[in-house]
């Protein structure tokens, strides 16, 4: 890497730390929504509903491009995780074929009898928001809350 270009490397690690900490500083609210997320990440939709209060008014089309640009700034970077769920068979509607209509972005593992009642066992895929290290680096900086 020339010498150049390690500067402008140099820089923009730079800027991404200087606008977590100048946003941290002030809004508090927030500072205490992004430094509480756990290092293991959040799902998308949990952090919809922290910034749903911390934002208000905002739609969710609003909310759901602020987290891009969030992860567009350095603060998360998105990874995919999912949920493992059961649940009774009569809650799920069938199709026309008379196949079980699993819920959105879920596929079914299994089927099995549990206590007498069928119920399926379906893993259902998420957006997860995991923070970045300047984030974490600058919510350990500023021990103390904002």
């Amino acid at each position: 890497m020339s010498s150049s270009e390690s500067e402008v490397y140099k820089s923009d690690s730079d800027v991404v730390y200087n606008t977590i900490e100048l946003v941290l500083a002030n809004n508090k609210q927030l500072a205490q929504i992004f430094c509480s997320v756990d290092t293991n990440g959040i799902f998308k939709d949990g952090m919809l509903m922290l910034l749903k209060s911390a934002l208000r008014p905002a739609s969710k089309s609003e909310l759901e491009g602020y987290i891009m640009n969030l992860v567009d700034m350095g603060f998360f970077s998105i990874e995919l995780g999912y949920i493992l769920r059961s649940m009774p068979v009569k809650l799920l509607k069938r199709n026309k074929k008379g196949e079980l209509k699993l819920p959105k972005d879920s596929e079914l593992l299994e089927t099995r009898v549990v206590d007498g009642e069928e119920k399926v066992f379906i893993r259902t895929w998420k957006v997860l928001l995991v923070p970045t290290f300047a984030l974490r680096a600058v919510c350990k900086e500023k021990v103390t809350p904002f």
